[in-house]
């Protein structure tokens, strides 16, 4: 920018000299001497003046070459000494004066940056005497035979000494001027500065300067101080964060304990009342084995009577030995389910021990805290009384105190009165016995006075003595008093801290009873915890035993222990990954919940949303809470079936007992049965899932609920960090509206100032073209003088003419000069300020820029986080619809499953009826069998007597008659009738059965017994099957 104005004004300054040098040269052409000095010029003027044109088109030229040395050389006069065009022919010009030629003509390269420092930095009378002195010192320097040294006058002589004299001090002269050049160039921006940055407005008042340093130090150390303080504010409350936080963790950590011994406690529970199932079943097992072997022995016994059958006993063996390997299965898995159980047992008992032991030590603690209590109690009353005692000691050492200050001022009283007594008597006696000394003088001369005089003298003496002993004795006293007094000073002063010791004791004491306090409360509400927790455990213990009446598990009830169990650890192994994975979410929520800040209008719409998601979350939980009281109802209606099914399970053992015959009915009942086992469990996992559903949903509300408040909170936050950066942002607007209007105005005021300044160079121009001109006239008036000795009058009076008129210019063109340097270097300053503040503006800007780009892009990853948080959000709403579609479904697949069990049981309970009445029936039948067989073994047992009567008849009579064939061949046939008989009644009866049973699979039972009975071959056995199964397909 400023390479630019510098060309600029370069280009303006160029046109300018040579617009006035042709302007010169046009005048210069029109003078009449120039055709004289044309015609009489020299050979070395026209050369020398063909060499200076082209040097003035080079400067024009190369105005616009942006060199500072350039720059500068166009500001030089040119003073050479040439002569004028007018002139007459002159000798020529000696070494001195060739020497005084300017440095452009003789080496302009070299001389041109020399002459234009020299010329800004000379003032007006050293360029007037340098300019004056040129032909003066011609004229001197030139030699004596010469015309015009012999016309100098003495005023000519004395200026040229006193030149000769500057030019011996010139250079030192030229060296502090550039010296204080300098130091005021460089005060001018040092106080540019101080006006802009501080109240100060020159560097003529230091102690202004230092007040208002030591007030910026003041400010940074109260901003310290401040920082400070808000770091240590920001530290305590970051530790009562932490302590904060450590205290919810372990209340939430008691809170899990409390809920995991609660578990731990319905666990033992479960698994007491299964394992006083098992001893049931146990008991159960080991009646049916007692039964199952008298069984047995019945068999074993029939078969000894019976050889037919065998295959009947074959067959009873292998399911008495199936049934004797049963007892011993479910014997190693009840042990196996016992030591389970009993490990458990011991877990859950030493648990209950360390937490009873806790509790009794806390009942120690507490009894210890209520002994020092009442020990705190003790010592209080006994500080009490100390203090009283010591309060009225006090109060009786200050009377005493009072009583022997006044005993001590009565004393000093009396020593004083003593004291001015005695001092009168003696002044008395001493007076009478002066007088009657005298008197018996006059009458005997002296006789008399020696006599009273030694009287006078004792009397004096013994007061003397009675004075001082009695100042003794009071000053005795006053000591002892003044002892007696610092003593119980002393005393009073060890009281005094004896009773604020005990103020210290009693303000100990309140505090310890305070404590004391809190400990006993919280040793109530622990008894009343405790208390509680003991009802609760009585409440329980007396369900379990309510249970362990009432329940009688089955034979699988070992297998479902082992799956519960599993079932058990895998949800709890489920629930720590839980608990795990949501501490981690928990603890990057919290590490999101503190980097996040947001915008304000973004987090009142994210409100506005998550406001009505939070009514329908709300109302979700309520119907969640319905769901949960509809899902206790269905578990006490599935307690009512398992019981029911207990119920069941009873009658299917005794029928069990009762029927041996009826195992393949008890086996399909028992598949019934694990079916509505299976079914039961899946209800219960609907249930445990549901349940974990719920718990889910709840955890998610308080999340939600946490994360609203965090929310508020952030919002809250980021309303103030706006308001406070509200004000912020309008100093910095209005500041960047003022660094603009002082732009447009320093950019006005450039304008102006380059104005003034080609104007000034236009005028510097002219005056040099001026100047140029007197120093031609001047050059031509000297060389007039030297060819003219005639007209040397008038030369000389031109010559003072034109000096005068040159110095007023020089002064003039100086005067411009430096109101131009001026001018220039205070709009160089400005420029330079001006480039500097903008400059220091724009990098301002930028960094301002920056920040609110950095603040943007922050808050548009707050609002990025703030949405991805309301679409996880929405996705669990979605979530938890689904699952709450799921558990609607679950709900209705468990009421299907249940209305399938309540027909199953009802379809169980008229099948156990109808059992219950087959096994009447059958009870009726096996009597009747009973009682036929005893008839039958009585016939047998007849028959057998009969025939071996008959045989041993048979035996005699064939020995002795013949005919009695006939006889033992009617009775053969009346036995084989009479046991016919027998058989088509036992036919009958079985008959009758078959055809009254409605189950085929009984009736394919039946078909065994008519085979046996009516000798039935496999063929006709397979026949009458399948018979019984197309009546059975009817």
């Amino acid at each position: 920018m400023f390479q630019r104005i510098k060309g600029a004004i370069d280009r303006t300054i160029a046109e300018e000299q040579a617009r006035q040098k042709s302007l010169a040269e046009s005048a210069t052409t029109s003078r009449p001497p120039s055709n004289s000095s044309r015609r009489n010029e020299s050979p070395a003027s026209a050369k020398r003046r063909r060499a200076q044109r082209p040097s003035s088109v080079d400067t024009s030229d190369a105005a616009a070459n942006p060199d500072p040395a350039v720059f500068e050389a166009a500001f030089v006069i040119d003073d050479s000494d040439e002569p004028s065009r007018a002139a007459s022919p002159r000798p020529p010009l000696p070494n001195k004066d060739r020497d005084d030629l300017p440095a452009s003509l003789q080496d302009p390269s070299a001389e041109s940056e020399k002459l234009a420092v020299e010329d800004h930095v000379k003032g007006p009378n050293e360029k007037g005497s340098r300019d004056d002195g040129g032909p003066d010192r011609q004229a001197i320097d030139a030699p004596p035979h010469t015309p015009a040294a012999l016309g100098l006058t003495l005023e000519i002589r004395q200026r040229l000494r006193k030149l000769e004299k500057l030019e011996a001090t010139y250079p030192e002269l030229l060296r502090s001027y550039r010296v204080a050049h300098k130091r005021a160039t460089a005060i001018e921006p040092f106080e540019k500065a101080l006006r802009e940055n501080s109240p100060l407005v020159s560097i003529s008042d230091p102690d202004a300067l230092i007040e208002y340093l030591n007030q910026l130090n003041l400010r940074g150390d109260m901003v310290m101080q401040e920082l400070k303080r808000v770091s240590a504010d920001r530290d305590e409350l970051k530790k009562k964060q932490q302590e904060a936080k450590g205290a919810d963790e372990d209340e939430d950590e008691i809170l899990q304990l409390r809920a995991d011994l609660e578990a731990k406690a319905v666990e033992i529970e479960r698994l007491k009342t299964r394992i006083v199932d098992l001893e049931t079943d146990l008991t159960s097992a080991k009646k049916t084995r007692v039964e199952l072997e008298a069984e047995v022995e019945n068999a074993t016994r029939q078969v000894h009577g019976q050889n037919d059958a065998q295959s009947q006993s074959e067959e009873s063996r292998k399911s008495i030995s199936s049934l004797t390997e049963q007892p011993g299965k479910s014997k190693a898995q009840l042990e196996e389910v016992e030591t389970r159980a009993e490990k458990e047992i011991e877990f859950n008992t030493s648990k209950a021990r360390e937490m009873e032991a806790s509790l009794a030590a806390s009942d120690k603690r507490a009894a210890k805290l209520d002994a020092d209590l009442a020990k705190a109690n003790a010592a209080k009353s006994i500080s009490k009384k100390l203090i009283g005692d010591l309060q009225s000691q006090i109060a009786a050492l200050q009377k005493d105190k009072e009583e022997a200050l006044g005993k001590m001022d009565e004393l000093s009283k009396k020593l004083q009165s003593q004291t001015s007594s005695t001092a009168a008597p003696a002044q008395q006696q001493s007076a009478a016995g002066s007088g009657a000394s005298k008197k018996k003088a006059k009458k005997k001369k002296g006789k008399g006075g020696t006599v009273a005089g030694p009287a006078a003298v004792m009397a004096d003496e013994a007061a003397d003595e009675a004075t001082d002993s009695s100042v003794d004795v009071l000053e005795a006293e006053i000591t002892k008093l003044k002892n007696e007094v610092r003593e119980r000073d002393a005393r009073i002063e060890r009281l005094s801290a004896k009773r604020k010791a005990e103020d210290d004791l009693r303000e100990e004491i309140e505090t310890l009873q305070e404590n004391l306090v809190n400990i006993g409360q919280d040793h109530v509400d622990a008894k009343e915890k405790i208390k509680t927790l003991e009802g609760e455990r009585a409440s329980l213990m007396k369900q379990i035993t309510e249970l362990e009446t009432k329940t009688d598990a089955s034979t699988s009830a070992d297998a479902m222990v082992e799956k519960d169990l599993a079932a058990l650890r895998k949800e709890y192994e489920d629930l720590r990954g839980k608990s795990s994975t949501l501490q981690s979410d928990l603890g990057a929520a919290q590490k999101l919940a503190q980097t996040r800040f947001k915008d304000l209008t973004d987090l009142r719409e994210v409100l506005q949303k998550v406001q009505p998601e939070l009514k329908a979350l709300r109302q979700e939980s309520a119907d969640l809470k319905t769901a949960k009281e509809e899902l206790n109802i269905k578990a006490k209606e599935l307690k009512d079936a398992e019981r029911k099914e207990r119920e069941l399970k009873r009658d299917v053992s005794r029928l069990q007992q009762l029927s041996a015959d009826r195992e393949t009915e008890l086996r399909n009942l028992q598949e019934r049965l694990k079916a509505e086992n299976t079914s039961r469990q899946q209800a219960d996992e609907g249930k445990r899932l549901a349940e974990r559903e719920m718990r889910r949903a709840e955890a998610d509300k308080v999340e939600l609920s946490a994360k609203a408040e965090q929310l508020e909170r952030e919002l809250q936050k980021t309303q103030a960090e706006v308001m406070k950066l509200r004000p912020r942002i309008k100093e910095l607007e209005e500041q960047v509206h003022q660094t603009k209007r002082q732009w447009t105005a320093a950019q006005e005021e450039a304008d102006f100032k380059t104005q003034q300044y080609s104007n000034a160079q236009a005028l510097l121009s002219s005056m040099r073209d001026q100047t140029a001109e007197m120093s031609t006239q001047l050059k031509e008036a000297r060389s007039q003088a030297e060819s003219l000795e005639e007209e040397l009058g008038e030369v000389r009076r031109l010559l003072q003419e034109r000096t005068r008129e040159g110095e007023t210019m020089r002064r003039l063109l100086a005067d411009v000069d430096e109101r131009a340097d001026g001018r220039v270097r205070e709009m160089q300053a400005r420029m330079e300020t001006a480039i500097e503040e903008r400059e220091r503006i724009e990098d301002e800007s930028s960094l301002v820029a920056r920040r609110n780009a950095r603040e943007m892009e922050g808050l548009k990853s707050k609002v990025r986080d703030l949405e991805r948080e309301v679409q996880t959000l929405r996705q669990a709403r979605d979530e938890l619809a689904e699952r709450e579609r799921d558990w609607n479904r679950r709900r209705e697949q468990l009421e299907a499953i249940e209305a399938k069990a309540e027909a199953e049981a009802e379809e169980s309970r008229s099948t156990a009826t109808q059992l219950r009445n087959a096994l009447d029936a059958s009870e009726k039948q096996l009597r009747d069998k009973e009682q036929q067989r005893a008839e039958l073994r009585r016939m047998l047992d007849d028959a057998r007597q009969q025939y071996e009567r008959s045989v041993r008849e048979l035996k005699a009579a064939q020995a002795r008659l013949s005919p009695s064939r006939t006889s033992m061949e009617s009775t053969r046939s009346g036995v084989v009738a009479g046991g016919a008989a027998a058989d088509t009644a036992y036919l009958k009866t079985i008959l009758l059965q078959f055809l009254e049973q409605k189950d085929g699979k009984l009736r394919a039972q039946l078909v065994p017994v008519l085979g046996k009975l009516l000798k039935f071959d496999k063929a006709d056995e397979v026949k009458w099957m399948s018979a019984v199964q197309h009546i059975d397909v009817r």
